[in-house]
């Protein structure tokens, strides 16, 4: 029998709310991606680190650099 692992869980970008809230974009696989608090991603220990997260806008852009050399 093949061993199952959980899947990979990271962090796409962080974002800050007019408000001040910082949040996380986490891609939990097949499950789908939400949107988390900072606090609750340290909690977890999910990686990257959160300073480490694009921000939403320098994430936007990867995403259309990377579809604009395909």
């Amino acid at each position: 029998m093949t061993e199952r692992r959980p899947p990979k869980i990271r962090g796409l970008y962080r974002l800050k709310t007019a408000t001040g809230m910082e949040w996380v974009l986490v891609d939990y696989g097949i499950a789908g991606k939400f949107e988390i608090t900072c606090e609750r991603y340290e909690q977890m220990g999910y990686e990257p680190a959160f300073d480490s997260l694009p921000t939403k806008a320098q994430f936007a852009v990867g995403e259309i650099m990377a579809k604009s050399r395909q």
